[in-house]
């Protein structure tokens, strides 16, 4: 049997205490990793449904270029291109301000250019093309959004 007396209940204290914390610690681990683990599992599912529009996009290897000299005949059809977006409508592809591109649907992450690139993948769905005929060279490709392929957090706008 464990005597207690006056000089031992602080080392008591100390083991209720740990032993509460560690608790409290153990509690709050299992909320993240339960988060974690979800949001795991949304990234999974979303890159099973897009998993074949990727790989149609590998195989098609559309390029803007395409796009605007066959615009019908790529309607529809998905693309993985480099995408710097510094804004509502300043979206370009691979970077070139020439290059001009329009998204409608989702949002796209912002994507401003850094020392090591001008822009980041995207993959994306084309809408077709679109022109002004006040100014010459004004057209651009008009897009929907599917997802980023660069697999970090992006910001979006």
């Amino acid at each position: 049997m464990i005597k207690i007396t006056k000089s031992s209940l602080p080392s008591y204290f100390r083991i209720i205490a740990i032993t509460a914390a560690s608790c409290g610690v153990l509690f709050l681990l299992s909320l993240w990793l339960k988060s974690a683990f979800v949001s795991s599992e949304a990234v999974r599912e979303q890159n099973k449904k897009t998993s074949p529009l990727v790989n149609e996009a590998k195989m098609l290897k559309i390029t803007y270029e395409s796009v605007m000299a066959y615009p019908y005949q790529t309607i529809g059809k998905p693309a993985i291109w480099c995408i710097r977006n510094t804004g509502d409508s300043n979206i370009f592809y691979e970077g070139d301000e020439s290059k001009r591109i329009s998204v409608t649907g989702d949002k796209m992450p912002l994507f401003h250019g850094d020392k090591h690139s001008p822009c980041t993948d995207m993959l994306v769905i084309i809408q077709g093309v679109k022109s002004y005929k006040l100014a010459q060279g004004s057209s651009f490709v008009e897009v929907s959004f599917i997802k980023s392929m660069s697999g970090k957090r992006e910001n979006f706008f």
